[in-house]
């Protein structure tokens, strides 16, 4: 089987300073209309189970 390498720290940082920047846009500006792709298999996973799948769900159409 194939592993992914390994993230550092610092990468691991700028990924998630990276995402809060984008949240952050999402939410000051509400009424802004944006459009994004999603991939299918953040849908069909299930990570955290049923209840965590329907929450994401429920986020993502809002």
């Amino acid at each position: 089987m194939n592993q992914l390498p390994l993230l550092g720290d610092e990468q691991i940082e700028a990924q998630w300073a990276a995402r809060a920047e984008r949240q952050r846009l999402l939410r000051d500006r509400p009424s802004t209309a944006f459009s994004f792709i999603l991939e299918e298999h953040t849908l069909l996973r299930r990570t955290g189970g049923a209840e965590v799948t329907r929450g994401l769900i429920d986020h993502i159409a809002c």
